[in-house]
Parts: C-alpha cells; sequence; structure tokens
C-alpha cells in the first residue's frame, strides 16, 4: 500500500500540480526517505542531501600524549587532511622499535623518565584513536518522534519516517565548543525568482540549542524540566536559504533565522519554519540549509535517554515570479529518483 500512496503522490505532483497553478518542487527526497542500503547510522546520508560535519575532530591544541611518530609538530588546531596527528598505528611502531632504548619519545607523557618502557605503550593504548572522529548527526526512524502528515508517508517506513538527527552531546565540553554541522542540497536557482524555503524541526527537552542555559551537575535522573539552572549554553541551530554565485560564494539576500529566535519550542513537538528571498543578481544556485553550532553535552538527563537532540524533517523548496519561472524550475527530480529506488524497493522485498 505504501508503494501505491507514493506512485499517487508522485502523479499527482508531476501530472496535476503544474495544471493547477501550483509551485514545482525543487527538492530531491525532501523527506529524507533512505534506499535499502542506506542504512540509519553516521554515514547514512539521505539520498540527494549532503551532510558535512566540521571539525572532523574536536579542534583542540596538540600535541597528544602517545602521538610518538609526528615529531611534536601539532601546536595548533589541526585540520582533516593531515589526520590531526592522530595517536594511531604507527606510533605503537615508534614505540616498538625503541622499547628499552633512550630514545625521545615525542609527546611522552609527562611523568614518565628514563629508558621507553611498558607504560609508554599503556599510554598509547589508552590514547589510541585520539582526537575522535565527530559524529554529531545522522539519519534516523525513531516511531516516537516521526512526523507523519496526510500524504507523508512514502515508504521503507521502519520504525517510523526517516528524519535526520542532530547530537549535541557528541561535541566538546561547554567550555571549548568548537563544531559545525550542516545539512544541505544545492539545485540551480535564477537571479530575481523569489525561493520559499519550508522545514520542520523539532527539539527535545533538554536540546542544549533550546535553552538559554545548560543543566547544573552531572548524572542522569531529572527531577525537573527544564533545569536551565548552569552555564549559558552554546549551542545555536538554524534553518538557511542561502544564495550563490559561480563560484559558491553567499549572496547578499540570503536569509537565516535562528530556530528558538523564531519560536521553535523545547517540548519534543514538530514546528514547521518557512523562509523567502529573492534570488539576486549573480545567483547561480541556491542552497537549502539546517545548521547546528557548537553541540554541548547538557547535563542531565544522559543522551542515552534521547532527551538533548533535533530532529528535522519534510523539507521543501519552491520558486515563483514572472512567466519564465515554469520554465526556470527544474523537472520533479525528487519523485524521479525516489521512483527509482520504490522500484528497486519492490524488487528487494520480492527477494
Amino acid at each position: 500500500m505504501r508503494f501505491l500512496s507514493f506512485t499517487a503522490a508522485c502523479g499527482l505532483a508531476i501530472g496535476v500540480l503544474p495544471a493547477l497553478g501550483t509551485a514545482q518542487e525543487l527538492l530531491t527526497n525532501p523527506s529524507f526517505e533512505q534506499s535499502p542500503n542506506t542504512v540509519s547510522g553516521p554515514h547514512g546520508t539521505p539520498i540527494g542531501w549532503t551532510l558535512e560535519e566540521l571539525p572532523r575532530v574536536p579542534a583542540q591544541a596538540g600535541p597528544y600524549r602517545g602521538d610518538y611518530n609526528n615529531g611534536g609538530v601539532s601546536t595548533t588546531p589541526c585540520l582533516p587532511s593531515n589526520y590531526c596527528n592522530a595517536v594511531d598505528a604507527a606510533d605503537y611502531t615508534v614505540w616498538r622499535d625503541n622499547l628499552g632504548t633512550n630514545f625521545t619519545l615525542p609527546n611522552r607523557h609527562t611523568t614518565l623518565t628514563g629508558p621507553v618502557n611498558q607504560f609508554d605503550y599503556d599510554i598509547w593504548k589508552a590514547d589510541f584513536g585520539f582526537p575522535r572522529t565527530a559524529d554529531f548527526a545522522q539519519s534516523a526512524n525513531f516511531s516516537h518522534i516521526a512526523f507523519k502528515p496526510l500524504g507523508s508517508e512514502v515508504f521503507f517506513d521502519t520504525g517510523g519516517l526517516w528524519s535526520v538527527w542532530f547530537e549535541p552531546y557528541n561535541g566538546t565540553t561547554s567550555g571549548n565548543p568548537d563544531n559545525e554541522t550542516n545539512l544541505t542540497q544545492t539545485v540551480p536557482a535564477t537571479p530575481g525568482l523569489t525561493y520559499t524555503m519550508e522545514a520542520h524541526a523539532l527539539f527535545e527537552d533538554y536540546f542544549p540549542g533550546g535553552v538559554d542555559n545548560l543543566n547544573a551537575g552531572t548524572g542522569s535522573t531529572p527531577s525537573g524540566a527544564p533545569f536551565n539552572d548552569g552555564p549559558a549554553s552554546p549551542t545555536d541551530a538554524f534553518f538557511g536559504l542561502d544564495f550563490l554565485d559561480s563560484t559558491g560564494a553567499v549572496l547578499t539576500g540570503s536569509v537565516q533565522i535562528e530556530l528558538k529566535a523564531a519560536g521553535q519550542p523545547s517540548n519534543t513537538t514538530w514546528m514547521k519554519h518557512t523562509l523567502v528571498g529573492t534570488a539576486p543578481a549573480g545567483t547561480t544556485h541556491v542552497r537549502v540549509r539546517a545548521t547546528m553550532i557548537d553541540g554541548v553535552l547538557n547535563p542531565l538527563p544522559s543522551p542515552q535517554t534521547f532527551q538533548q537532540s533535533m530532529f528535522v524533517d519534510l523539507f521543501s523548496l519552491t520558486a515563483s515570479g514572472g512567466a519564465s519561472a515554469a520554465a526556470a524550475v527544474p523537472e520533479p527530480n525528487s519523485c524521479l529518483v525516489l521512483l527509482g529506488v520504490g522500484g528497486a524497493l519492490i524488487a528487494y522485498r520480492r527477494s
């Protein structure tokens, strides 16, 4: 039945809406549905979208203890391209080759002296993989937060429709936040047309981007919600409608809203936000965006209770203005792409 409703929905978008003069959807997969081989997880980016996390690892100054093979040169926040001088297998090789000698290990723990020894190995092992790779957002299909407006149930609804899950508690502490997560999709645009973006967001009760202050203390059993009695929260969340030129630069006239300031509540309910902007001269593309910056852990409750997250779902982008608007709007690629995926799903389920 889901495949029939999906086909009917696409038929409406392709065959009926233009006849009614309704604006045409420009996004591929605006509700984040997934194909069978695209599972929920850190790399489960929805079809048609880009999910970027910066920095790739926490931007803390090095060098890192146990990092024996880089000469101790990492003294500034590192770049993704050099793996941030991570504590890795090459450091084990340096330790093993120099075990028992008076070789000076780079980034040796300050409490260790004398020949290279077993304790140096223990330090390397304890810090292996540091600094950790970021994981601030991923696809999710939790049934308790599934957004299901009329006509949105498309296919592959396993435990709830797909959304994108932002996880601020995988960031640094409140005293040293430095991360940014952008969920984006970019499509061709025409100067002079007016673009309307709609998107839905959900803040859980303790999402740090939805409160003024973090909760004080530690633990996992709250006695009230929200506490809001700790340090000021650095976490922020935005929706953006970005007009880009041929170099990818964001042009004046782009629109961004801060979700909390726009009235987004922290009570695990969905809210729709609308952004409208006219593409300025020089525009070649328009980008829809959901952004979280400076995600941090909010003590009480623990993140395992899923009360500190932001979810986004059901995006839309349409263009209007001028007699040439219809010609400037691309074909409804969302339905075409998803119909292909739907066909794969039929074959997948039959097999």
